[in-house]
């Protein structure tokens, strides 16, 4: 028993000596989750500021995308009425012919019914003026009255598609350091 209680000493010794190195092994390990732990609260926290960030920056654009749609639906608008207003000035001017040659024929309609021959032959220049006047006045517009269609702005999709896109480049490219970042590096240098 005797060498058998050396050897078991002699093994507690060796256990011993490889303590020290144990108990740093085992605080580094302890201080790098740590830094682990830490690591990873700054990961949760960069992400929910991200989060944040990515929703707020999103927010800012539908704002503004809302608003030129409004500033753009009231350009439109604005368009229409323009052209109706047009539409409308050339409608009185063909309602105001119409009525015109109208009462030009409703005239020489009473004057043949009405007129006695040597009246009617009296005027005849002035009845002939007045109907050639109202046969010539003014041309018919034709197909031409259609007010000009209203033009968004070019690209105005591929416009908004790339700022969105440099902005995300910018984003994902940013290499400044994080929150945690800068007081990781410092406890490494400590090291």
């Amino acid at each position: 028993y005797e060498e058998l209680g050396t050897a078991i000493t002699a093994l507690k010794q060796k256990f011993e000596n490889l303590k020290p190195a144990f108990n740093k092994k085992q605080y580094n390990l302890k201080k790098a989750d740590a830094a682990l732990d830490a690591s990873q609260k700054n990961v949760e926290g960069e992400f929910g500021h991200s989060m944040a960030g990515l929703s707020d920056s999103m927010d800012k654009i539908m704002r503004t995308l809302r608003q030129k749609e409004a500033s753009m639906n009231h350009s439109i608008e604005d368009h229409r009425k323009e052209g109706q207003g047009e539409l409308r000035v050339h409608q009185s001017m063909l309602e105001e012919q119409i009525a015109n040659i109208e009462s030009g024929v409703d005239f020489v309609d009473t004057v043949f019914e009405f007129w006695s021959p040597l009246e009617v032959l009296s005027m005849e220049n002035d009845i002939l003026q007045r109907l050639t006047e109202l046969a010539t006045e003014g041309e018919a517009p034709g197909d031409d009255i259609k007010p000009k269609p209203y033009e968004l702005p070019p690209d105005t999709e591929g416009n908004v598609v790339e700022a969105i896109s440099c902005m995300y480049n910018s984003a994902v490219t940013d290499e400044t350091p994080k929150k945690g970042e800068e007081e990781e590096e410092k406890d490494e240098k400590k090291d």
